[in-house]
Formats: structure tokens, sequence, C-alpha cells
């Protein structure tokens, strides 16, 4: 065989031999078209401005609405759907409030992560809607910008009064952490993190509400288990948000909490990571229902399958911002009852 024979088959077809190439241009154009609409369906349900709520053009905000709010008496938690990250706001009876966590601003510290702006498209038009003015307690769990990449923008929000800050006190040189620091000095917030010490260390959010910073860890081997851990007891029912501990915070606070994990409502850790909700974490906390707080098609593969398992073998049932939009938990002291948003 000749030289020439050997590398015909190589060659690009010519003339009347050249394949037809439209069907593979249509099959590219139908998988971009696909890629694009898992992309925008990735982008949080935006609670509307006073402008779009009035009627205004706000094309970029969507048309979730809070249809009601909590009865007299109650307590209310809102996981608010921020795409891939948390943010959490609690109102107590009388009516003393707490943010735990802002999710993503506008420039995220990691690649693989998409710009939200959660504060000035979702956590300030919610406040607004619900005539909200101050956040006496505002706590960015660790200084990952998926949970505080827009905190800046509220604690530094002159139109928001704020009454203190917590951090983990992990030391992290990100953007958002560095203009999180800046707005609180600007504005003299009160700013704590959590001794190791000292815990539980109560958070002051009135008699009727038992609030508690179970743990938290500066010197910890990562920002994920830095995390500050959070206890609300109303009458009968209790809440724990876990920011983004893992395994090695997990056992830290079974080892020094046991049974006091036990809670109604469980903020899943880690965005239902498999490095986070250990066995004998979840066997401590023996959740009825977990808020799994997610951005759909997450390029983490979050919440991992093992996890959404071991919970619902744990006898809890799973709700997910990504499913079902803000999740909405009210609560009179003896029970409680939820409802998402997006129905």
């Amino acid at each position: 065989m000749s030289d020439e024979d050997k590398f015909s088959k190589y060659r690009r077809a010519g003339g009347t031999d050249r394949p037809a190439t439209w069907p593979g241009w249509v099959v590219a154009g139908i998988l971009l078209a696909g890629a694009l609409a898992a992309w925008l369906h990735a982008i949080p349900v935006y609670f509307p401005s006073a402008k779009s709520a009035a009627g205004g053009k706000s094309a970029e905000l969507s048309a979730t609405v809070v249809k009601s709010w909590r009865h007299p008496g109650e307590l209310a938690i809102v996981y608010l759907d921020i795409g891939q990250g948390d943010a959490a706001f609690i109102q107590t009876p009388r009516g003393r409030t707490m943010l735990i966590d802002s999710g993503e601003g506008k420039s995220p510290d990691n690649r693989y992560l998409k710009p939200v702006d959660a504060a000035n498209k979702v956590i300030l038009p919610f406040l607004k809607q619900i005539g909200v003015s101050r956040i006496d307690i505002v706590i960015a769990t660790h200084p990952h910008s998926d949970h505080m990449g827009s905190m800046y923008e509220i604690v530094g929000n002159d139109g928001v009064e704020i009454g203190q800050v917590w951090i983990s006190g992990f030391v992290h040189p990100t953007s958002a952490n560095k203009k999180l620091l800046a707005a609180i000095k600007r504005r003299q917030i009160p700013l704590y993190s959590p001794n190791l010490d000292e815990l539980p260390m109560k958070l002051d959010l009135g008699s009727e509400v038992a609030a508690y910073v179970m743990y938290g860890d500066p010197n910890a081997d990562s920002p994920n288990n830095s995390s500050v851990v959070v206890k609300l007891v109303y009458g009968r029912v209790s809440f724990l948000f876990t920011g983004d501990i893992e395994a090695d915070a997990e056992k830290a606070c079974a080892m020094r909490w046991g049974n006091e994990i036990k809670c109604d409502v469980l903020k899943v850790a880690h965005h239902g990571s498999r490095t986070s909700s250990t066995p004998v974490f979840i066997n401590l906390a023996r959740p009825a229902d977990a808020i799994v707080s997610v951005g759909s098609y997450n390029t983490f593969g979050h919440p991992t399958p093992a996890v959404m398992e071991r919970l619902q073998a744990s006898g809890a049932k799973i709700h997910r911002t990504d499913e079902h939009g803000s999740i909405f938990v009210f609560s009179d002291g003896k029970s409680y009852r939820i409802e998402p948003s997006r129905l």
C-alpha cells in the first residue's frame, strides 16, 4: 500500500463525497438551547421590588410575592431562595429579627459560582415587603461568598438599622469579607465571634425565643468547619442552623452537645454535600423536616443522593429551595407549618 493510500481515510471528504453536516449543527443547537435553559432555571426566584410590585416594569424580577405573613404570636423563619448558597430570615412573635447568611453577591470567590447579588435582588426587597427596616442580629456563618457575598450590601445599607453582627472569626482575605468588615467599621456596629470556652453563647432575640450560638471555631482547619452553628427554641419547637460544617465540626458538636443537637427543623449543612450530614450527626438531630438551601443545576452535585437517603431514612421530610423556592416556616411554639413559595 502506498503512503497516499495509508492516509487517504484521514483526508477531509470533498465534493459529492462530503457528508451532510447540517444534522450535527441542529443537534448542537438543541444542546446549546438546553444548556441555556438550565442556566436560566438556576437563577433564583426573586422577590419583586416596590416598583415591580406596584405594576412597574422590572423584567429581571419575577412575580414571587409574600402572600401572607405570620399570625399574631407566631415565629417566622424564611429560608430564602437565593440560588447556590444560604440565607435565612427570622422574626420573633414580638418583632425582633435575625438574618443568618445572605447568599452570593456580585463577585463570587469561586469560579464555579454565578454572580447573584442576592442582597439587592432578593433580601432587601423581601424585607421591604414585610415592613422590616431593622435587623437585630446578622450572622455570617463563615467567610465563603455563597453565604456572605452580598452581606456587605445589607450591613452597609444606611436604610437598614443593624443591631449587631456575628462572624466566625476565620481569617479569609476575600473581597466580600473585606467589604463586610469595612461596612461594620464604618457604621460602628458591634461585632462578635464565638468563643469555644464560652459556648453556648446566648443571642438576645427577646424573652419568648431562646437563641444560642452552639459552635464556631475561628481556628478551624477550613472556613466551612469554622461555621457558626445556631439553635433556636420557641416553646416546644426547635430549629438548627448549621452553616457549612463538615464531618470534623459535626463530630465536635456531637461530642460537646449530644442530644442537645435534636431539632424539629434542620438546615442541612453544606447544601447536602457528601462531606457533611454524617450518620452520627443526623441520628442526634433527628429532624422531622430538613431544609436544603441549594441552587438548581449547581456544578457541585449538591445535594448528594447519599445524604438525601440518610435524611429520609431518619424520618425527615426534605424541602429544597431549588425545587420549592423560598420556604416559609411559621410556629406558635406548639407546632409549626411549612409553606413553600413555589407551588
